[in-house]
């Protein structure tokens, strides 16, 4: 039997350690955002975005849409304005059931344009659908409450009744004024003005009766505060704002507080913010932010971000697999699987832990759970038997607390997988068993 030699030993060792390397940075690589199929003077930038099935549809000038996730995408103007010195009159896209709408600000458009355009075909093709709408409105949001629509312009709020055939102003009373946003929650709708003052009476309006009545909600916002986006998470009410400013309202406007601990905020307009599963996350200047706690903590998930790259007005997106928030530069994609941790409780031991997952077996999904005694940057991985990766469950900055995360194994195989949890002061693994 042939010795090897202690040369032969010391170069397996090296290329081992180069291959783990490798490993680590290509995990590191696929647990952060990218611009999938960016090739220079080739980015798509979009400043609306909204998904049908698994169909990603981008708007600035016109329409750009993807059919296999930001791959690769195909422009359209067929049935829309073509502006040569508006580059960016697509303002908002939404989708309900198997429609979509677009709305523009028509300003700087041709002749016979108008506010609100539709698809039927998954943003390949659209016809106008505006009527009743004032002549040159632009419309710059839209929201579904039971059968309504409503669409938010510089002219206060339209409805239509009847998928965009025909639309009426809910009432003058917001007239002349610019609606940035919406939000529902229950029989509340809530329109947010753009450029207004808490002050003045404008900000944030509510309407229990499908806008034929308004009343100012506002208390708790600082002078000048304009919101850009809101969402309802779990019966609560956030709005974003300038300079890093997060709101958080718990009683339908009754009171709003500040919730932006962890944020920047010199020069950070928050522009955007969406719900994945029970988290948060917000676009700004700064960055991508999320939050697993209802926002007590905002953390930087900006991993692969270009410096600079500034997130646009409710853009931030789901399709497939995938999270979507168009920039400045381009249209940044992650793993949703990396944005949905969920946070249980922040009363937790003095020691890491990782707990079973349960159920186990399982068939085809399963929970994992896992303690932090403090903040910490948690790597959460699945392998199968061979040592594979197979998924990647967190990478992010966490506060203390009690975490939560679902493992889908729908298109693996019976078998034996490991999940291994990576903190700067602990490492454990623990085996799982999928039966189908």
């Amino acid at each position: 039997m042939q010795i090897m030699s202690r040369k032969t030993k010391s170069l397996l060792f090296i290329i081992a350690l180069l291959l783990t390397n490798l490993i680590i940075i290509a995990s590191s690589v696929k647990a952060q955002w990218s611009i999938p199929g960016a090739s220079p003077g080739d980015t798509v930038v979009g400043q609306c975005m909204t998904s049908i099935g698994n169909v990603l549809i981008s708007g600035k000038q016109g329409i750009a849409y993807s059919t296999n996730f930001g791959a690769h995408w195909i422009f359209t103007f067929q049935g829309l304005p073509y502006a040569n010195w508006l580059p960016d009159y697509s303002k908002s896209l939404y989708t309900r059931g198997n429609e979509v709408f677009l709305g523009i600000d028509v300003n700087g458009t041709p002749v016979g344009s108008v506010g609100v355009y539709k698809s039927l075909d998954s943003g390949k093709s659209w016809f106008p659908s505006a009527s009743g709408m004032i002549e040159g409105t632009p419309v710059y949001c839209f929201i579904e409450k039971g059968s309504l629509l409503f669409a938010g312009t510089d002219d206060g709020v339209y409805v239509t009744s009847n998928s965009g055939q025909n639309w009426s102003k809910t009432s003058s009373f917001l007239d002349e004024k610019t609606i940035s946003c919406f939000c529902v929650n229950g029989n509340t709708l809530f329109a947010a003005i753009l450029g207004s003052t808490a002050t003045t009476g404008l900000g944030v309006y509510a309407s229990t009766n499908n806008g034929v009545s308004w009343a100012t909600v506002n208390y708790g916002f600082p002078t000048y505060t304009t919101i850009y986006s809101m969402v309802n998470f779990n019966g609560y009410i956030y709005g974003t704002s300038t300079d890093g400013q997060i709101f958080r309202t718990t009683n339908n406007g009754g009171l709003w507080l500040l919730v932006n601990s962890g944020m920047s905020t010199f020069y950070n307009p928050v522009y955007a913010i969406a719900k994945f599963n029970n988290n948060l996350i917000v676009g700004c200047n700064d960055g991508i932010f999320l939050t697993t706690n209802q926002g007590q903590m905002w953390y930087s998930i900006n991993q692969g971000i270009t410096p600079g790259s500034q997130f646009q007005f409710n853009a931030i997106t789901k399709c497939g697999n995938y999270v979507f928030a168009p920039a400045n530069n381009g249209i940044w994609r992650r793993d949703l699987n990396q944005v949905s941790v969920q946070n249980i409780s922040a009363v937790v031991s003095s020691d890491y832990k990782l707990m079973q997952n349960y159920p186990n077996p399982f068939n085809p999904a399963t929970k994992i759970r896992f303690e932090l005694p403090k903040s910490s940057f948690v790597n959460l991985k699945v392998y199968n038997s061979a040592g594979k990766e197979i998924a990647t469950l967190v990478n992010e900055k966490l506060a203390q607390g009690v975490y939560e995360t679902e493992f889908d194994a729908s298109a693996l195989s019976s078998g034996v997988y490991f999940y291994k949890i990576v903190t700067g002061d602990f490492i454990q693994t623990k085996k799982m068993l999928l039966v189908k």
